[in-house]
């Protein structure tokens, strides 16, 4: 992907958009270590490698979340020995 300012990213976004993104960038962001990397049309965000990234589509913001680590202890049906 090619790299894009802010401005570039977000060009074109309505007020609702703008807020949503930017709502969504605020709380990345906060996160330990975590660098932005923008593109033309989306928003990444990582630490060793990307866990989170958005962009906007008829608007409604739309994120993708990436776990860094498999999930061993889930609850429900079929998760435990016995059940199904």
């Amino acid at each position: 992907m090619v790299q894009a300012s802010w401005d570039e990213f977000t060009a074109g976004f309505d007020a609702r958009d703008l807020e949503l993104i930017e709502a969504f960038r605020a709380v990345a962001i906060e996160l330990p270590d975590v660098t932005e990397h923008v593109h033309r049309t989306e928003v990444q965000y990582k630490v060793a490698r990307v866990f989170a990234s958005g962009y906007v589509k008829s608007h409604w913001l739309e994120i993708a979340v990436d776990l860094l680590r498999e999930a061993h202890d889930t609850v429900g049906p079929g998760t435990r020995p016995g059940t199904s």
